[in-house]
Formats: structure tokens, C-alpha cells, sequence
């Protein structure tokens, strides 16, 4: 293949120092993970004054039940009576509230990832049961990484004070049990996130590997084969001055780097493969052709996510102080580009105006129906909203049933559309080979995009896709044999 055709020695010593660098953040950061696996709950004293005014119940035996399901601390102020200082996720989960003058990167000592139930967490309780605020908390430890809980005062839908201290009970319990299922302890105590502090210049070098994908794709899209290695040279060199001089934009320009250029780079070998691959489909079995480019299709996206997640293994933002901001734009840019891409092979096929024309409008609605269902998002969206309740049942029994909840987008969409894409090659469907392409792009995408998250543990982004790829693929054979009935019954009346 070309990407690893015989190339100049300087351009293997740039990428074996990229996978070196990778390897060497990629470690730091599993390390620090593997040793926070405890959680445990804290409440402040004028929250529990609360409780007990509203219950009635005597404060002792508040502190008493509530300390044998988790509540660990009871505190006048989080910042200043735990052993460690919590770093409370902001409600927008964009950085993290500490007190005035506090510097996460500065600060030699512990420091915990905390999640504060806020009020607008707090409505959701319906009929006595505390399942949402459950959920919630649960995401926050395995999908965030929250090893501190600070429990407030839930709320009911009529935003009265939920004075039954078997509320709190089960809700807290039920969660603990959850959580030991998937090996974290609950009650005993929290675990402070030892987060890495590495060279600026380690980063450099995990960054060297976006400057040969962009490129690659850059020499690929002018025909300038030979000016590659220059133009890599050269992204390296402006790299390393940007972090001389400003290494916080130095990183988050590698990480967005990255996160466009990988997905954009297979958007290319993909379209690639929709042009070459046809004539030859029929030469080995449809199952073979969809387990490589399920193989393929994955193995890209977790080398760029990796890479990803490489580059942002550093104190603040495994701590959550800052967060990858451009993850819209590694979602959307990529899409984008292998839309114009597809767009012009569809244009250069050969097809009559009247149904290129048709073609085309198809492709736009239900690419616009894809896309909006794709960027939409529910979030921690409460079941009082108008007609999530079915949507949030969904996505609870595959949280619940399964050790991590994969990602919708490529369970449903991407994974599915790669069986999709392969099968419309072979028949020749032009339709369906944009909009299938356009969902394989989606998954590399989704899977580089599933690592732009530092706060979210290493195995379980892994585990995300490991279980969406499995669940998409099946889907997506279930779409193919209906396709290919749909298919063959068209063809025999025209026949």
C-alpha cells in the first residue's frame, strides 16, 4: 500500500520517534489510571442541616446510614476539610471549580476528580425512586473518571426536598454495587488521579505523527509525492517553535491536528477503495471483504485516537482543568471532506444527468436525516423532558446489561454502514455507496473522536468501541440480507 511504500530513512526515524513518544505518554497515562479505582462520597454539613430539618430524622442517624453506603465525609467546606483537594467538574464538564488563585498545574499535592451534584442534577426523582441520579453518578465515575461524589439534597419533579432517607440509601447501594461489578470499590475511600506531568518536547514528538499524516495527504491531493518528507520537515519545524514559544497552543494544535487528519487521511484509502475494488469483490466472499474493512476501518481510527490521547496525557487534562475543544470540529471537518470526495466520484462516474440528479437529492436527505441525528445529543437529560423516556430506556439497557454503554453513533450508524458500503461496491449502487462511505467515514471518526475525551479512562474508550464495532457489525449484516432480498426482487421485475 502506499502509506508504507519504501520511503527516504529520515521519514522512518520521524515516525518510529513518533510511535516511541506515543508509547511512552500512552504508559504514563494507563499507569496513573490502573491506580485510581476507589470512590466514595462526601456531604457538606449545612446539606445534611437540611435533611434533617426536612425528615425529621435524628442527624446521627442520618450520618450513620448514610456512612454505610459510601458517605465517607461529612465537611463544613469541600476545599478545605478533605485530604485532597477536589477538583469539581464545572455543570458545562468544560474545566473544573476550585478556589480563586488555585493553579491544578502548579499544585504538588493530591488532588480528586469530584463530581457535585448540583440542583439541576438533583430534579430527578419520580415516585421515590433516585434511578437518574444513580445513573448519573455511575457515568460520572466510569465515563469521566469522578472518584469523589458530593451528595446534595435531591429534589422531586415538584423541586420539594426528598426527605426519605431510603432514597438516598438504595440509590447510593445499588450504585456501589454497579460500580464493584466493573472493579472499582465504593465506600472505603477516594483514589487521587496521579496525572503525569511530561516534557513539553515529549509531546513534540507524539505530535510528529500528525505532520506525516497531513503530509502525506497534502502531497496526495497536489500529485507532489516527492515534496512529502519536505513538507513534513517543515510542519515539524513550526511545531517545535510554536512549542518554544507557546506550548499550551502547540498542544492543542497537535491534538486537533490529529483528530482531523487521521480521519481525512482514510477518507482518501476509502474513496480509493470504492474506485479500484469493484472488479475484484467478486473474487473472494463478501464476509472476508467486510472483516478487513471492519479490521482496517478500526484499527486507523484507534491509531489516531491513541495518538490523541498520547498528546493530551498531561496533569490538567487528565484532571479535567482543561478540555479538548475542538471536538465538533474533528467530528464535523473530516465528514465534510469525505463528502466532497465521494460527491466528486459519484459526479465522475459516468451517470445520466436525470439520475445523477435524483441520485443526489436522495443522498441529501437522508444525509441531512444522518446528520442531524448524529450531532444531537441527549446528554444527562432527565426523563421529565417531552419523549426521552423511550430514548433514555434505550441507552440505560445497554448501560446496564453491558460493563461500558458503546457510542449510538457508531453502533447504530457508522459500524453498520461499513457491511452496508462494502455490499453496495460489489452491486454497483451508487446511492448507497456515498451514504455507505459517508457512515464509514463516521467510524473512523467516532473512534478517533471516543479518545478526544482525556477525562474518560484509557480501557474504557477501548472497551466503547470494541462493544459498538461487535453489536454494529451484526446490525449491519442483518441490513445487507434485507438489501440483498430488496435487491434481488427488484432485479427479477425488470427481468
Amino acid at each position: 500500500m502506499e502509506l508504507i511504500k519504501k520511503r527516504p530513512i529520515l521519514w522512518w526515524v520521524l515516525l518510529v520517534c513518533a510511535l516511541a513518544a506515543s508509547i511512552v505518554l500512552l504508559a504514563g497515562r494507563i499507569s496513573a489510571e490502573s491506580g485510581s479505582m476507589q470512590v466514595c462520597a462526601a456531604m457538606e454539613e449545612k446539606d445534611l442541616e437540611v435533611l434533617v430539618r426536612e425528615s425529621g430524622i435524628p442527624e446521627q442517624q442520618w450520618r450513620e446510614r448514610l456512612g454505610a453506603v459510601g458517605v465517607k465525609y461529612f465537611v463544613n467546606d469541600i476545599y478545605t476539610d478533605l485530604p485532597a483537594m477536589p477538583l469539581v467538574e464545572n455543570r458545562a464538564r468544560t474545566s473544573v471549580i476550585v478556589p480563586e488563585g488555585f493553579d491544578v498545574k502548579a499544585y504538588d499535592g493530591p488532588m480528586v476528580k469530584t463530581l457535585y451534584l448540583f440542583y439541576k442534577y438533583g430534579v430527578r426523582v419520580i415516585d421515590n425512586d433516585p434511578q437518574e441520579i444513580e445513573d448519573l453518578l455511575f457515568r460520572a465515575v466510569m465515563d469521566r473518571g469522578e472518584r469523589l461524589l458530593v451528595i446534595t439534597p435531591f429534589f422531586d419533579k415538584d423541586n420539594s426536598v426528598v426527605a426519605d432517607i431510603e432514597v438516598y440509601e438504595r440509590c447510593l447501594s445499588d450504585l456501589a454495587e454497579r460500580l464493584r461489578s466493573r472493579g472499582i470499590s465504593c465506600g472505603e475511600d477516594f483514589s487521587c488521579l496521579d496525572a503525569p506531568q511530561p516534557s513539553v518536547w515529549l509531546v513534540l514528538a507524539a505530535g510528529i505523527a500528525p505532520a506525516l499524516v497531513g503530509a502525506w495527504l497534502l502531497c496526495r491531493l497536489i500529485k507532489k509525492e516527492r515534496w512529502e518528507l519536505p513538507a513534513a520537515l517543515a510542519a515539524v519545524a513550526l511545531l517545535a517553535v510554536l512549542t518554544l514559544l507557546r506550548p499550551e497552543i502547540a498542544q492543542t494544535l497537535m491534538m486537533l491536528a490529529s483528530a482531523v487528519l487521521f480521519p481525512c487521511a482514510f477518507a482518501v484509502i476509502m474513496v480509493g477503495f470504492a474506485k479500484n475494488e469493484p472488479p475484484q469483490l467478486g473474487k473472494r466472499p463478501l464476509a472476508v471483504t467486510v472483516l478487513c474493512a471492519v479490521v482496517f476501518t478500526v484499527l486507523f481510527g484507534l491509531v489516531g485516537g491513541l495518538n490523541v490521547s498520547a498528546i493530551m496525557a498531561t496533569k490538567e487534562y487528565m484532571l479535567g482543568n482543561i478540555m479538548f475543544r475542538g471536538v465538533k470540529i474533528s467530528l464535523l471537518a473530516p465528514l465534510a471532506f469525505a463528502g466532497v470526495l465521494l460527491l466528486w466520484q459519484l459526479v465522475t462516474d459516468g451517470l445520466p444527468r436525470a439520475k445523477l440528479i435524483r441520485t443526489l437529492a436522495v443522498c441529501a436527505v437522508l444525509l441531512g436525516v444522518a446528520g442531524a441525528v448524529m450531532v444531537l445529543r441527549s446528554g444527562d437529560v432527565s426523563s421529565h423532558a417531552p419523549g426521552m423516556d423511550k430514548v433514555l430506556a434505550v441507552r440505560n439497557w445497554f448501560e446496564y446489561n453491558l460493563f461500558v454503554r458503546p457510542r449510538s453513533k457508531e453502533m447504530f450508524i457508522a459500524v453498520p454502514c461499513i457491511v452496508v458500503f462494502v455490499w453496495a461496491c460489489r452491486r454497483s449502487l451508487p446511492a448507497l455507496r456515498l451514504l455507505g462511505g459517508m457512515g464509514v467515514c463516521l467510524e473512523c471518526v467516532s473512534v478517533v473522536n471516543t479518545f478526544c475525551h482525556a477525562v474518560a479512562p484509557l480501557g474504557v474508550s477501548l472497551m466503547r468501541t470494541v462493544l459498538a464495532v461487535a453489536i454494529g457489525v451484526v446490525l449491519g449484516t442483518v441490513a445487507v440480507c434485507v438489501l440483498e432480498i430488496i435487491y434481488r426482487a427488484v432485479n427479477r421485475k425488470k427481468a
